[in-house]
């Protein structure tokens, strides 16, 4: 959710404790905030602390007289006499050499959250995932805006999700060709691919129940940083090979029923569990809800 022009007022509840604060997102209209100031002035006798975060670089007719801060090294301040105490301006300029420090300090963390307006934690960098005022940030966003979430942002997020478990399991599976060990090596190349295409069918039964819209188009951002089409110009698992083949824990599955009377789903999974399969599922009832998707192992 992109912002445009937000603002907040915070007033004390005793004029002696503090004199009220005046945030505004958006430095588009100078005059606005003049106006803001002066109500304030008017309502509570008292002069505001202005702090304005720029989504954007502050334009030039308000940038060349703005002065570096004192006392808040990584803002700037515009002449405000008298219809202000203060005015301080953060955008991604004042912040530029201070993005880089560990931790943000929160007024940075702030702007840099507001300026980026990336859609989820995964869209920020390693370093800005793992910095607590991001975070804090994310989660405050999401309790007030989960409401109001569309129903094509919810399949994006999905969509990025599976993505990011399905990269995880092909480096699993990068990671045990290393493996030295001829019998560990064959048991790793066999579980993982095994537990990413139950990953998949579970994620493929699931959505199913879900009311989402058609598979949405790629942001502009992703299809600027991701790769190029002609990367993946070549289908490595063409459809037809792959409705030919099951994976062991499947036929292992039409092998067990085969051998009973009726169907104990409890015993089938503990004797799966017990030669390596079905480890990627939680309960007896994934993997029967996986099952289900998959007739010609239920026949």
């Amino acid at each position: 959710m992109l912002l445009k022009h937000y603002v907040k007022l915070y007033v004390p509840l005793k004029k002696q404790v503090a004199c009220p604060y005046l945030v505004e997102i958006n430095l588009k209209f100078i005059q606005r905030t003049i106006e803001y100031s002066l109500a304030v002035i008017k309502e509570h006798s008292v002069s505001p602390i202005i702090v304005a975060f720029g989504i954007h670089p502050t334009k030039p007719s308000v940038a060349n007289d703005l002065v570096q801060s004192d006392p808040i090294p990584y803002a700037k301040e515009y002449p405000c006499k008298p219809w202000a105490k203060s005015f301080y301006i953060l955008d991604p300029i004042t912040i530029n050499s201070h993005v880089y420090e560990q931790p943000l300090k929160p007024l940075v963390a702030v702007e840099h959250f507001l300026h980026k307006q990336k859609r989820t934690l995964l869209g920020m960098d390693s370093k800005e995932r793992a910095d607590e005022t991001i975070q804090l940030l994310y989660t405050i966003a999401k309790q007030i805006f989960q409401n109001d979430t569309t129903l094509e942002e919810r399949a994006i997020d999905v969509l990025l999700n599976v993505c990011e478990q399905t990269q995880k399991q092909f480096y699993k599976i990068k990671e045990a060709l290393e493996i030295e060990n001829l019998e560990e090596l064959k048991k790793r190349t066999r579980e993982y691919p095994e537990d990413g295409y139950m990953y998949l069918e579970t994620c493929k039964t699931k959505y199913r129940r879900v009311s989402l819209p058609e598979t949405p188009d790629l942001p502009e951002e992703a299809k600027k940083d991701g790769p190029s089409t002609s990367e993946y110009n070549e289908d490595f698992l063409p459809a037809s090979n792959l409705s030919k083949t099951k994976p062991p824990g499947f036929t292992f599955i039409e092998s067990f029923k085969s051998n009973q009377k009726k169907m104990n789903w409890n015993a089938c999974i503990n004797a799966g569990r017990a030669k390596g399969f079905f480890k990627s599922y939680k309960d007896t009832n994934s993997l029967k809800a996986t099952m289900a998707d998959i007739p010609a192992a239920m026949n």
